[in-house]
C-alpha cells in the first residue's frame, strides 16, 4: 500500500486556474473521494496524478517516489506510476474480447502467458465476469463493461487505484449496486484508492474520507458522516444536499448551544452543532427539510414554544412523503415530512403553520456565499486506455 500526496499543486487552461495550492494526502489503503460540481477541478486532479496532465507547480508522491515536481523537472510517465485508472467512459477496446482488455496492462508489462492467464480468470472471477472472458466487449451491457474496467484496473495489484465517475453511465439501481462492488473492490486490492464525482450520495456511502472541492480549491476534508451532518460552508451545505439555507445573526451563547435571528426577524432558532460565533456575528442557519418539524397553528395562531410561525405555500407529493414550503416573515423553509406525519394529516397550502428546528438538526456554517468567476469545462477524460495507467 502507498500514500499518494499532492503539495501545492497548481494547475491552470490559459487565463483558467483550475486548481490553485491544492495539497492533500490520501493514506495507504484509503478510500478518498473528490466531491464537487463540474469544473471544480476534481477530474484535473486525478489526471495530475495518473500523469495525463502536468501543473505547472508543485509536487506528487507516490509512495516513497515524487512522481511529479515542475520546480525540479521530475516527470514520471503513466505506465511507471504503478496506477491502475477506471474511465467515465471505461475505454475498452472495442475489437477486443473481455480477456484481452483485461490481459492488456500485464501485455504491457511483459507477464508470462500462463501467468497472465491465471491472473486474469481470477479477477473476472472477482468481478462476476469469467463466463464472459471471450465475449466481444460490445456485447455486453453498461454494467458489465463497468466490471472489466474495474477487472483491467485491479489486474496488475496496483499500488493505487484512481476512478474518474465510473458509475455515471449507469442507471440508478446499476449505480447502486456497483458502489457496494466497487468499495469491495478497494477492500481486496489493498491499494489506495481516489474516487471522482458529483454525486454526494456516492460520495457518503463509498468513501473512508470525503474532499468538497470549489473552483480549484479545497473546501472541507471529513469522514462522510462529518461531511454529511455538519458542513463547514455554506457552499458545503448546498451541495450535500442541506435545503435550507437561512441568513442568520447570532443573538445569544448559552450552555454549549446557540441562538439566532433569521434575518426575516424570525426566532430565536436554536442549535447545538456547528460553528461557535459571538453575538451579532452574521452566519448561515442550515437544516434537511426532512429533520424539521412542522404542524398547524390552530385557531390561536401562535406556534408553540421554539417555532417559529408562517404560511403553507405549496405542498407537494414526494413518494410517501409530502414537501411543505413554508413563508416565515419572509424566510422560505422547505419541511419535508411522512405521508401521514405533521400531526397524522396532511396541512393545506394557504393554511398556518409552525416550523421547529430541534437543537441537534439545525447547524451554523460560515457564509462565504460571495460567488467566483464560473470556471470553463474541465478537459474530458482520456477515451483509450493510455499505456500503463490502465
Amino acid at each position: 500500500m502507498s500514500a499518494v500526496e499532492l503539495v501545492g499543486l497548481r494547475k491552470s487552461y490559459g487565463n483558467v486556474t483550475v486548481l490553485d495550492d491544492f495539497s492533500l494526502r490520501a493514506n495507504p489503503g484509503e478510500l478518498v473521494t473528490l466531491l464537487g460540481p463540474s469544473g471544480c477541478g476534481k477530474t484535473t486532479t486525478l489526471r495530475c496524478i495518473a500523469g495525463l496532465e502536468r501543473a505547472e507547480s508543485g509536487e506528487i508522491r507516490i509512495g516513497e517516489r515524487l512522481v511529479a515536481c515542475p520546480e525540479r523537472r521530475v516527470y514520471l510517465p503513466p505506465n511507471r506510476r504503478d496506477i491502475g485508472m477506471v474511465f467515465q467512459s471505461y475505454a475498452l477496446w472495442p475489437h477486443m474480447s473481455v480477456f484481452a482488455n483485461v490481459a492488456y496492462p500485464l501485455r504491457v508489462r511483459r507477464r508470462d502467458r500462463r501467468d497472465r492467464h491465471r491472473a486474469v480468470m481470477e479477477i473476472l472471477a472477482m468481478v462476476g465476469m469469467d463466463r464472459f472472458a471471450q465475449r466481444p466487449v460490445t456485447e455486453l451491457s453498461g454494467g458489465q463493461q463497468q466490471r472489466v474496467a474495474l477487472a483491467r484496473a485491479m489486474v496488475a495489484r496496483p499500488a493505487v487505484l484512481l476512478f474518474d465517475e465510473p458509475l455515471s453511465n449507469l442507471d440508478a439501481k446499476l449505480r447502486r449496486s456497483m458502489r457496494r462492488e466497487i468499495r469491495e473492490a478497494h477492500d481486496r486490492s489493498g491499494a489506495t484508492s481516489i474516487y471522482v464525482t458529483h454525486d454526494q450520495e456516492e460520495a457518503i456511502t463509498l468513501s473512508d474520507r470525503v474532499v468538497v472541492i470549489r473552483t480549484g480549491t479545497i473546501q472541507q476534508v471529513g469522514t462522510p458522516r462529518e461531511i454529511y451532518t455538519e458542513p463547514a460552508t455554506r457552499f458545503v451545505a448546498d451541495f450535500v444536499g442541506f435545503e435550507n439555507l437561512l441568513t442568520a445573526t447570532v443573538s445569544e451563547v448559552r450552555d454549549g448551544s446557540t441562538g439566532v435571528q433569521l434575518k426575516s426577524g424570525a426566532g430565536p432558532v436554536w442549535t447545538s452543532k456547528g460553528i461557535a460565533r459571538a453575538p451579532g456575528t452574521e452566519v448561515v442557519l442550515a437544516a434537511r427539510a426532512d429533520e424539521l418539524e412542522i404542524g398547524s397553528l390552530g385557531a390561536r395562531g401562535e406556534p408553540p414554544a421554539a417555532a417559529i410561525a408562517g404560511v403553507i405555500r405549496s405542498r407537494t407529493y414526494a413518494g410517501g412523503r409530502v414537501e411543505y414550503l413554508v413563508e416565515a416573515g419572509g424566510a422560505r423553509v422547505v419541511v419535508r415530512t411522512p405521508e401521514a406525519g405533521a400531526g397524522g394529516s396532511l396541512l393545506d397550502a394557504g393554511g398556518g403553520a409552525w416550523v421547529r428546528f430541534p437543537a441537534d438538526a439545525a447547524v451554523l456554517v460560515d457564509d462565504e456565499n460571495a460567488e467566483r468567476a464560473p470556471q470553463e469545462a474541465e478537459p474530458a477524460a482520456e477515451s483509450v486506455p493510455v499505456q500503463g495507467a490502465t
